[in-house]
């Protein structure tokens, strides 16, 4: 009797041991997007039909956005954090991690996925750059945002305007054209606005012009360039001599999208897809007065996209579960699914195929300009202090100094660029 019991004893065990063991949990962060109930409500319909087609369980968490930097630099230093995550800047945070912590190089299972075929048939070119370093990749991009241009179109047929500009001499010559004074002089509608965010904004006039930030070995600066001289100078030169954008562009509580809003300006550069969300929040009557076209060129025509990936996190529970999860979640069914709630632009081709982007007023133009997106050259762990867009860091302090008449051009290079290699000569990993 007692051995039967035994045996009993030991079965159960065993079936209790067992059936935890095959019990799989996998942790999963994301940023907060859209309205907070859609994003829960999305996320438990994801992970409830996850579990249900692999008997895994995915216990998430939303991170708000003024937590998220803090959160990856902890687990990126040791910290314990989740086994997938919603990332950005994959290559400085798997820097600080030293491979060990933070983002994981997953290329060696890049051939479940098709390999790097696969990987650019699923995805625009561009749009991989982020999470491809050399022969490290650390995950599917999910999320981007590429910077247009929005005009009126109504103050355009008031002007005889009847094409975008295509240029940096169309949005000169348009901007004179859609600059409006009163009879004391004073203006009531500039041309040219540039949106907030001053960094952002520098990356396209650099590159349109032909620059780099850094070298291409990216230990070195590069802005003290004739390239980087003749961005500053047009920026300059929209402001006081050709008098088509306010001085107060570069003022922090400056808003151009109010400006746009109101009418005191006809032409936003830069604007994103949030742009096109707060029009039709804020004021919908400028949805049939308002369009986008894909980025004016100089040199180049290029555009700065900023964007998001989901990747697997190192001190995973579970390699293989992380990675199931991921393709779960990169179908075009459910990435457009997914970039609705969130209200983001996907960068899978075939997501952006459906009318949703590709016939939606503003959307649209988003998707048309993708093909000439790029993401900053964050290949060096400093590269966030050097471009924060606040006080403090060396090119936000190069823009507002020089479009404030605080600092001659030249001068402002220099000093750049000795500051910017500081911080690349002595950052500490």
């Amino acid at each position: 009797m007692k051995k039967k019991l035994f045996i009993l004893l030991v079965v159960s065990c065993l079936v209790v041991f067992t059936g935890s063991a095959l019990a799989q949990d996998i942790t999963f962060w994301t940023m907060n997007y859209g309205t907070s109930s859609a994003q829960t409500d999305l996320l438990d319909d994801l992970t409830q039909e996850f579990e249900e087609e692999t008997g895994i369980n995915v216990e998430y968490e939303i991170i708000n956005w003024n937590q998220a930097f803090n959160k990856l630099m902890m687990v990126s230093s040791g910290a314990p954090g989740p086994d997938v995550a919603d990332g950005f800047w994959a290559y400085t945070f798997s820097r600080i991690g030293n491979e060990k912590y933070g983002p994981m190089d997953i290329s060696e299972y890049k051939d479940r996925f098709g390999g790097q075929e696969g990987l650019e048939e699923m995805f625009y070119a561009s749009t991989l750059q982020d999470v491809t370093f050399g022969d490290r990749w650390y995950g599917f991009p999910w999320r981007i945002d590429v910077k247009t241009l929005a005009y009126r179109t109504d103050y355009f047929e008031e002007a005889g305007i009847t094409e975008p500009p295509d240029t940096w001499e169309d949005l000169v010559e348009y901007g004179k054209k859609l600059t409006i004074r009163d009879e004391n002089g004073n203006v009531t509608r500039w041309g040219v606005a540039i949106e907030n965010d001053i960094v952002q904004n520098f990356y396209n006039w650099l590159w349109q012009a032909g620059g780099e930030f850094l070298t291409e070995d990216n230990q070195k600066s590069a802005i003290n360039s004739p390239e980087a001289k003749e961005a500053l100078q047009f920026l300059y030169d929209l402001i006081y001599v050709h008098e088509v954008m306010s001085p107060s562009v570069i003022d922090p509580d400056y808003n151009a999208e109010a400006m746009y809003y109101s009418g005191k300006t006809a032409m936003l550069t830069q604007a994103g897809y949030g742009f096109g969300a707060n029009l039709e929040r804020s004021a919908p009557q400028l949805v049939d007065k308002t369009s986008g076209t894909i980025p004016i060129k100089n040199e180049k025509r290029v555009a700065f996209m900023g964007g998001g990936y989901f990747g697997v996190m190192h001190r995973t529970s579970d390699v293989d579960a992380s990675l199931k999860w991921l393709e779960f979640l990169m179908t075009p069914e459910r990435q457009l699914r997914y970039t609705k709630v969130s209200e983001t632009i996907s960068p899978m081709r075939e997501v952006n195929e459906n009318p949703y982007f590709k016939d939606h007023w503003w959307l649209g133009s988003i998707v048309e300009s993708i093909r000439y997106g790029r993401s900053t050259q964050h290949q060096h762990p400093a590269w966030s202090q050097i471009t924060k867009s606040e006080p403090g860091s060396p090119i936000y302090d190069m823009v507002v100094d020089v479009l404030s008449g605080r600092q001659g051009i030249d001068e402002a290079l220099e000093e750049t660029e000795e500051r910017m290699n500081d911080l690349l000569e002595n950052y500490e990993e």
